[in-house]
């Protein structure tokens, strides 16, 4: 497998922005949480299912929020945005990097089960945190 290149920028975004990140902890995410700790100050939340920050001199300038959370429904997806919300002081991005194909094969042997898994985390999961999100931002 290649090593991932790091771009010689960083992603503009305000100082002091609230930002939080679904599925931080796979490659984009961890990609993308590494180029805004290398950016202005801002608040970082992260969603994960294993660690993403080392203790390098760089976090210590961001306010990280460590947000390991089950996602399986509308509400678990409100109850995420609202302890972000809560721990940030608001939300001013959603970023949503979570998803995946459980079952890999021909759409011929896809089973109803492994579709419904499907869309509920590529389609539902997604819609219901930026719905929570923008209420968030537009209630803030």
């Amino acid at each position: 497998m290649n090593k991932f290149n790091f771009p010689d920028w960083v992603p503009q975004v305000k100082q002091n922005s609230k930002i939080l990140v679904i599925g931080a902890s796979g490659g984009i995410g961890k990609a993308l949480v590494k180029l805004l700790l290398k950016g202005p100050k801002c608040v970082i939340g992260f969603h994960r299912s294993s660690s993403v920050i080392t203790n390098d001199s760089a976090d210590l300038e961001h306010d990280i929020i460590d947000l390991k959370h089950t996602l399986t429904c509308d509400k678990e997806c409100h109850n995420l945005v609202d302890i972000f919300t809560k721990k940030a002081n608001g939300i001013d991005c959603l970023v949503v990097l979570c998803g995946g194909i459980r079952n890999p094969n021909h759409w011929k042997k896809i089973n109803e089960k492994d579709w419904n898994e499907d869309i509920k985390l590529n389609l539902n999961l997604p819609f219901f945190l930026a719905r929570a999100a923008m209420e968030k931002m537009n209630n803030g």
